[in-house]
């Protein structure tokens, strides 16, 4: 493969973004790592933000996308200050949603500012974190929520399971 196709220096970032954020400069965009980079990322403007719209808005109306994919594209949008908030209140609604899913919903009305919605979330799924080896992932996304919402203890306990379990499981972020 040609060293040409690739850029170097301050310009890397563009090697990973032709739409959606992925892993390699040779792999397919990722909708969970373009969602979860831009939910925590303090400088998401360093991508090119009109790529990633159109890249999440096509998954999001994609009548192919499951349930996760369209709460992860939602996530995206609203961690790039799209205004989609009464589509995420009409998803949170929805009975399928999982623990993640709804972690997924809280953490994006938190970005978009609307904290009393994320807290509402987050309470009714809080009984479900921390508890076995098989909830590490949810409850390390459980205390990125808990953190941005001002819960600062239950985050620190919620991290401190990730911290004793996950690492058994070798869970060391937030993408599985």
């Amino acid at each position: 493969f040609s060293e040409e196709r690739f850029a170097y220096g301050e310009d890397i970032v563009s090697n990973y973004q032709p739409s959606g954020l992925k892993l390699l400069p040779y792999g397919e965009a990722d909708i969970k790592l373009t969602a979860l980079i831009l939910a925590i990322e303090n400088n998401p403007a360093r991508y090119d933000q009109v790529s990633l719209k159109q890249y999440l808005y096509e998954v999001y109306k994609n009548k192919e996308s499951n349930l996760d994919e369209i709460v992860l594209s939602l996530l995206g949008l609203a961690s790039l200050d799209e205004p989609i908030l009464l589509s995420l209140r009409e998803i949170q609604d929805e009975p399928k949603l999982n623990v993640e899913e709804k972690l997924y919903i809280a953490l994006a009305f938190n970005n978009l500012g609307s904290k009393d919605e994320a807290k509402k979330i987050y309470k009714d799924v809080f009984k479900e974190l921390a508890k076995d080896e098989g909830s590490v992932y949810a409850t390390a996304l459980g205390a990125v929520v808990a953190s941005g919402i001002g819960e600062i203890e239950q985050a620190d306990l919620l991290w401190e399971f990730v911290e004793l379990t996950g690492f058994n499981n070798e869970l060391s972020n937030l993408y599985e």
